[in-house]
């Protein structure tokens, strides 16, 4: 079985336009499994070294601390089960890689409010947390 990662919406019609094309080319039986691509490496060190390390220098917090709290902004939802509402966290870890990209970029518009100025530098892609 082939298995597509699709990480825009463009690019899931583009895929079913191309299977609806096979599908008229050969008969047969098809499965198709969609999987969302998780975040990236790069994505995850630009985060820590430069979202969070920006975040820490400016409140006092640690890195965790940081994670933690932004999660918890920007990624928290409410479940109600048997009459009763909680509140859980998403994990970055679980994000896509356009989910994790518009975490980032809210975390940036908040950071902007604590006078953050936010500049991309290629070496903290070498960054590990």
């Amino acid at each position: 079985m082939a298995t597509f990662f699709l990480d825009t919406e463009s690019e899931h019609d583009e895929y079913l336009e191309l299977v609806e094309h096979i599908g008229n080319l050969k008969k047969g039986k098809w499965t198709v499994k969609i999987e969302r691509r998780k975040r990236t490496d790069p994505q995850n060190r630009r985060y820590w070294a430069m979202i969070v390390r920006a975040f820490v220098s400016v409140t006092g917090y640690t890195k965790d601390e940081i994670h933690q709290l932004l999660a918890k902004r920007f990624l928290s939802y409410r479940k109600t089960l048997n009459n009763k509402t909680r509140e859980f966290v998403r994990s970055t870890t679980d994000l896509t890689t356009v989910e994790f990209s518009e975490y980032c970029d809210e975390c940036e518009k908040f950071g902007s409010e604590f006078g953050i100025e936010w500049q991309d530098d290629p070496n903290l892609l070498k960054y590990s947390k």
